[in-house]
């Protein structure tokens, strides 16, 4: 009997050890997925290796990674998935530049803010007139007769993708909301949708200030039939969070949150 419950502690004790040693092998080799898009002068990727390597959003984004000391890789992911992934509580993964709302709020965790950019604004053709009088982005997107050109996946600040879901049925969440005579969604980058302004494919796009102005600095064409109007009611910057599924846990998040209040001295 006695040598009997030995044997059942030994066993239970070389289970105990063979548990530790996977539960210590996968920690090793647990990623946090950070999902980015290719978006300069955000995200920029190497054309040869394509890999992240520079970008204003990559470079605090980085130092800020690193000096959480968690485990993570970069990976190219259209947005609408990474923001689905997140929703639905995939896997441990953020998207690192994320807009925070008190929607996403609910199925999201949210690190402290760590960067503003530019406002945002409206690209349209120098020529185009139909503008002038449109001072809001009610003004603007009420306008059945003017179409902007959205990229598939990506959205904006809460109160512009209300208008967009209210007058022209668009929803990020709902890719068949996208197929409506009242948008043109595209899968072009930032630079091919301000071309298809010129072209007349679409009257007006959504960027950033310093967005627009990158391409119009690069694009000579861009630079010539193009313009940014400013709305009255953008907010003047727009403020940058991690946002991450709920299965990266608040321990990360806390981590991510020390490592902002070291490497952001203010906002």
């Amino acid at each position: 009997m006695i040598f009997g419950d030995l044997m059942s502690i030994k066993n239970i004790i070389t289970l105990i050890i063979a548990l530790t040693k996977i539960t210590f092998a996968y920690c090793e080799d647990f990623k946090i997925s950070i999902q980015y898009q290719n978006r300069p002068p955000f995200f920029i990727e190497n054309p040869i290796t394509h890999k992240l390597t520079e970008g204003i959003g990559y470079e605090i984004i980085d130092k800020i990674l690193k000096e959480s000391k968690i485990n993570f890789v970069y990976e190219n992911k259209p947005l609408v998935r990474s923001l689905l992934d997140i929703k639905e509580n995939r896997y441990p993964t953020c998207y690192p530049y994320a807009y925070k709302s008190k929607e996403r709020e609910k199925s999201a965790l949210f690190s402290l803010p760590f960067q503003k950019t530019s406002k945002l604004i409206l690209a349209i053709r120098k020529d185009d007139l139909r503008f002038k009088n449109l001072n809001t982005f009610k003004d603007v997107i009420s306008k059945n007769e003017l179409y902007p050109i959205i990229k598939i996946g990506y959205n904006h600040e809460k109160a512009v993708s209300d208008l967009l879901e209210k007058y022209k049925n668009y929803s990020i969440y709902n890719i068949e909301k996208e197929k409506n005579n009242k948008i043109i969604s595209t899968s072009s980058d930032q630079e091919e949708m301000l071309l298809k302004i010129i072209k007349k494919e679409g009257d007006y796009a959504f960027f950033t200030l310093n967005e627009f102005e990158y391409y119009q600095n690069k694009n000579k064409d861009i630079k010539m039939y193009l313009e940014y109007k400013e709305i009255t009611d953008s907010k003047n910057e727009v403020v940058r969070h991690f946002m991450c599924s709920k299965k990266v846990g608040i321990e990360i998040i806390n981590k991510i949150n020390l490592a902002i209040k070291k490497e952001v001295k203010s906002l």
